[in-house]
């Protein structure tokens, strides 16, 4: 839950004196002046969700995580497993586009609205097999003045990146692609199946959401990673020793590592 500011205490004062006509709100703090964000008091990180360790960034990012269907009861979802995505918050701010060199709007070739603009995808990472970096659902996204969403399907956390952290972002969100050759099984020219894996770009094995939203927040993934269980000797071993170092990068667990990194706190 968001935590409201102190009635009387120094970070209410200190914003009232630097911006007496702007609401006192603890998660919209980036958008007042006079507040040393590099210097930041452990008093004032607590106003804003963060453990006092947390070093202070510029750049918000919103990480959404859907929950897996044990969690929502929902084994018909799209992604049973659970599904990690990660988007630059205010990629319409002039300064933003100037500080980490990203042209973005939402309109298409032909100057006509569109959520698929190729501008977009550098600020977003939402890998999946088929569309690559997916454009990102806009009721994931974070409101004025909202720190962290829940829903029955769905949570999102802000979290804040340095500017070499963000241009990192940018840098792998530019390479997300579809998979290419996917793994089809066919009997007698009858295409039978196709999994999610294939020689390059998405694979859910290798290559998940997951594994991207970590490599552009910077957080090494190797603690996320799952082993593959009763698909037999074969299958197992093919997934946990051949084709992966050690299983499968699981959402869940690639989120907790994700805001155990930039030092927010555990929702209870």
């Amino acid at each position: 839950m968001n935590r409201p500011i102190i009635e009387g205490s120094p970070l209410q004062k200190s914003l009232q004196k630097s911006s007496p006509n702007i609401k006192t709100n603890p998660n919209d703090l980036r958008k007042t002046k006079g507040i040393d964000f590099d210097n930041l008091t452990d008093e004032q990180k607590k106003e804003m969700n963060l453990l006092p360790e947390v070093e202070i960034a510029r750049y918000g990012v919103d990480v959404t995580r859907y929950k897996n269907a044990l969690e929502t009861g929902n084994i018909k979802q799209e992604m049973p497993p659970g599904h990690l995505q990660a988007s630059i918050s205010n990629p319409q701010s002039k300064k933003v586009q100037e500080d980490l060199g990203i042209e973005y709007n939402l309109v298409d070739k032909f100057n006509q609205p569109s959520i698929y603009s190729e501008e977009s995808k550098s600020t977003r990472i939402n890998p999946w097999t088929k569309s690559g970096n997916r454009y990102i659902r806009s009721n994931t996204k974070l409101g004025e003045g909202e720190s962290y969403k829940d829903t029955e399907e769905f949570e999102t956390q802000r979290i804040y990146l340095k500017k070499d952290e963000a241009k990192n972002f940018i840098k792998v969100a530019k390479t997300i692609k579809p998979t290419k050759d996917r793994f089809t099984f066919e009997i007698l020219g009858k295409t039978l199946f196709t999994m999610p894996v294939g020689s390059e770009g998405y694979d859910f094995i290798k290559n998940n959401c997951a594994d991207g939203v970590c490599k552009g927040l910077g957080v090494d993934s190797a603690d996320a990673k799952v082993r593959l269980r009763g698909g037999g000797v074969v299958l197992d071993t093919l997934v946990n020793q051949i084709m992966t170092d050690g299983g499968i990068t699981e959402p869940k667990k690639a989120w907790d590592l994700i805001m155990k990194k930039f030092g927010v706190k555990k929702k209870k």
